[in-house]
């Protein structure tokens, strides 16, 4: 004799042979380990693209009488100075952070280390015309390293 799925079995996300607090703590950790799981570094690479672009726009809304090559620029500065080595510092965060989090943190992140970094290689010599191609540089070198090494461990 069969008996009837009562509804609020169903609701409950119940199945055959499982009650309903095993089930979501079943869904639960799904949901953790698809949050938690590596991102690949292809659709990051394309997410960073689509925020440029997006970040272009943005810009170009903003500066409308400017011409788009002059807009372009701008934003692909502000990118090479501040978001991209910010980036690169956040991968060590990878595995807990989603990729925007890491974008928003990293920039401010990447503003606040140029800025200090471009004051004391000032106070050495170093120009602030050099050190806009010095210090992104090296600070997405660093992050990259430190980043690759701790996740591949």
């Amino acid at each position: 004799m069969k008996m009837k799925k009562h509804r609020s079995a169903k609701k409950a996300g119940r199945h055959k042979g499982g009650s309903a607090k095993q089930m979501t703590s079943e869904n639960h950790l799904k949901k953790r380990h698809l949050k938690h799981s590596k991102p690949s570094t292809k659709d990051e690479l394309i997410s960073l693209a689509a925020s440029l672009i997006i970040f272009i726009i943005i810009l170009k809304l903003v500066f409308y009488n400017e011409a788009f090559m002059v807009t372009a620029r701008l934003a692909a500065s502000i990118f090479w100075m501040f978001t991209l080595p910010g980036y690169a510092v956040m991968l060590y965060w990878r595995q807990r952070l989603d990729f925007l989090t890491r974008l928003v943190i990293g920039t401010v992140l990447g503003a606040c280390i140029f800025g200090v970094a471009a004051y004391y290689l000032g106070i050495v010599g170093l120009q602030l015309g050099r050190s806009i191609f010095v210090v992104p540089a090296v600070v997405m070198g660093v992050g990259v390293w430190v980043g690759c090494s701790i996740n591949i461990k």
